[in-house]
């Protein structure tokens, strides 16, 4: 749909000496950075026409864009590409992303609704859970955390995921609106296990 380079809109491009090009298509597979998890990595091609790596992927202004670099080839507006996003670096991420539902279940569980989360970061290496709570937690109901939190881990039991408008996950029993309502149903996710 657009390609921008250097803070404007060009209608194609080649290797451009490596320099680094943003593509925003009219849909992606790949998963933006954003709520703390890190964007997807991979590759945007025209079979046997080019080839571009994708090394960051970013919301701006509401359009996802695609950054990175040609690795050879030509793109322009209007091609039809293959987008295919790095599965071994997605994996990871993805089990982080559930661990961080897992410690905030545990949190609830040990603690009660005087914990909200403020904030998390979720890579392919490492999780990290921000939070807040009335006073500081005990050694006891840290070693519960971590219990609820293995325990939950060794069941190895299916995520199950579904795309709702915010008005319908506001609805469902067990759902719960981490950091309010302000970036909508992006992060509405029930916090009881489902078998």
């Amino acid at each position: 749909m657009a390609i921008y380079h250097k803070k404007s809109f060009i209608q194609s491009f080649n290797n451009l000496e490596g320099q680094r090009v943003g593509l925003i298509l009219d849909r992606t597979n790949f998963y933006a950075e954003s709520g703390g998890q890190t964007f997807d990595t991979g590759s945007i091609t025209i079979d046997g026409k080019a080839d571009f790596l994708v090394e960051e992927v970013q919301v701006f202004g509401g359009y996802v864009l695609h950054i990175g670099y040609m690795k050879y080839g030509e793109i322009s507006v209007k091609d039809k590409v293959v987008c295919s996003f790095d599965e071994l670096r997605r994996w990871p991420l993805r089990n982080n992303h559930t661990g961080t539902h897992i410690l905030n279940f545990a949190l609830l569980e040990t603690v009660g609704s005087g914990v909200d989360q403020k904030g998390s970061l979720v890579a392919p290496d490492k999780l990290r859970f921000d939070f807040s709570c009335k006073s500081a937690l005990s050694v006891s109901q840290v070693k519960n955390v971590e219990q609820i939190v293995n325990e939950m881990i060794r069941k190895n039991m299916k995520v199950f995921y579904q795309d709702v408008p915010l008005d319908i996950a506001k609805s469902i029993s067990g759902v719960r609106a981490v950091f309010g309502e302000v970036i909508q149903d992006l992060f509405y996710h029930r916090y009881t296990p489902i078998l």
